[in-house]
């Protein structure tokens, strides 16, 4: 009888080696959630002395001077969309510097010295969220800090609450705090409800204190939007909400879609509608035609572009546009606009081929909730950009740094169990473990 074939026994597949991961020093890591602090506090005066006049300054400095000494040189940028982005500084860097020695125009290099800092900003923080520990704090930084930002707006804690007219006749007023600019205070209150949000629906149900923290924080994170009055972080809120039910949607979650979900739904709807100062500008915006000159703004932004569509203006292109809107000078009130009006096409190609290979990483890895959380913020930070100038906004650069460098675990394959391994922002395997993975989200921790 002839034998039968033997089959062969399946490889075992080798033992994942776990390089050592990323750790930062405590003391970059420390300096960095005090950053992100400070930057509340940019519009405080403490000192005349350059580079001390407020806290952010201070913090700034202290952070790019412990940079330097610890981890300059060791510092892992070209990968990701890292590489993108300083192709799009190295770009600008050199069209400032070109048309510097052309016209002789200062004015134009000292206002690119704020996109230089949000350059040296964006360094620091996509070599610093290749750690996890600094990703976990920084997270919690921003979360506690905005949810204080927005107790201070709706209490009044100690004076620190500055308000401004809006509405027909003055009527009724726009809070805010710290002398932020309000716009500008709505978003980062919209950033923190969406990120707030993801976090409910991957631990439903989860939930503990830290839950608890969150969703009452939340409650006055929505308070004070709705005080900003601002249209725009209204809107962004409602794409951030959207893009967070739609990328968290999970068949175990059926749960808090079908109870938590309508629960929040209805809370915001009346919040929203409820707001006398957002009810007063969204009804001059739809019968009054009030957008806030923004729709002028884009029209002679657009012109100014098709006049110079190459280079662009030069970061002193606010005093053109302000001659054109009959202004000293204003800004493009829109990021787009402002980044192409700067620096032309040659500055905004390499900008926003930065901007999809961030969005495409977080997209490659939306079933981690972790990235399912940044790329709903990614999303409302698309939409914030188009009624708000943040080409140097430090909250933007320091979220596509976290977004583009933040360890990511991806998706397991088809009938295997999920294993901690996780990746870079260039791809690298960072660290692998055959036990199965628990998934954490919101400050980034894992339980």
């Amino acid at each position: 009888m002839p034998r039968r074939p033997q089959l062969a026994k399946p490889a075992s597949a080798p033992r994942p080696v776990a390089p050592v991961p990323v750790r930062q020093p405590a003391l970059l890591i420390f300096l960095g959630a005090v950053f992100v602090v400070s930057t509340y506090l940019g519009a405080i005066r403490i000192s005349d002395f350059p580079l001390a006049e407020n806290p952010e300054n201070v913090a700034g400095v202290l952070l790019a001077a412990v940079f330097a000494l610890t981890r300059f040189g060791r510092a892992r940028l070209w990968v990701g969309p890292g590489k993108y982005f300083l192709i799009y500084f190295g770009v600008t860097a050199g069209l400032a510097l070109a048309r510097y020695a052309l016209e002789r125009e200062t004015a134009s290099l000292r206002i690119y010295a704020q996109y230089a800092q949000a350059f040296l900003l964006y360094l620091i923080f996509f070599d610093l969220c290749r750690d996890r520990r600094a990703v976990r704090v920084l997270m919690v930084t921003f979360l506690g800090a905005t949810m204080l930002l927005s107790l201070v707006a709706n209490l009044g804690v100690g004076g620190a609450v500055g308000a401004a007219a809006a509405g027909r006749g003055g009527a009724v007023e726009r809070v805010g705090v710290l002398g932020m600019n309000l716009n500008y205070q709505g978003f980062l209150y919209a950033a923190a409800l969406t990120g707030i949000l993801c976090h409910g629906l991957a631990r439903w149900p989860r939930f503990g204190t830290w839950e608890w923290i969150l969703a009452g924080g939340g409650a006055s994170v929505l308070l004070a939007l709705l005080r900003t009055g601002s249209r725009g972080a209204l809107v962004v809120l409602v794409a951030g909400v959207a893009a967070a039910l739609a990328l968290m949607f999970r068949g175990r979650r059926w749960g808090a879609y079908a109870l938590m979900v309508p629960v929040v739904l209805y809370g915001i709807g009346s919040a929203i509608m409820r707001s006398e100062v957002i009810r007063a500008r969204v009804e001059a915006t739809l019968y009054e035609g009030d957008y806030g000159t923004r729709d002028a703004l884009a029209r002679e932004a657009w012109e100014m572009f098709k006049e110079r569509p190459l280079t662009g203006w030069g970061t002193n292109y606010i005093e053109e546009l302000g001659a054109r809107m009959g202004k000293l000078r204003i800004a493009a009130h829109n990021t787009y606009l402002q980044v192409v009006s700067a620096f032309g096409l040659v500055g905004l190609v390499p900008w926003l081929w930065g901007l999809a290979a961030t969005g495409f990483r977080l997209w490659r890895y939306r079933t981690n909730p972790r990235a399912a959380t940044l790329l709903a913020i990614f999303i409302a930070l698309l939409v914030a950009m188009i009624p708000g100038n943040y080409a140097y906004g430090r909250f933007k650069w320091i979220f596509l740094a976290l977004a583009g460098a933040m360890p990511l675990a991806p998706p397991p394959p088809a009938g295997h169990a999920r294993t901690e391994a996780t990746t870079d922002a260039s791809g690298a395997r960072l660290r692998a473990r055959g036990r199965p993975a628990r998934w954490g989200i919101g400050v980034g921790m894992a339980r």
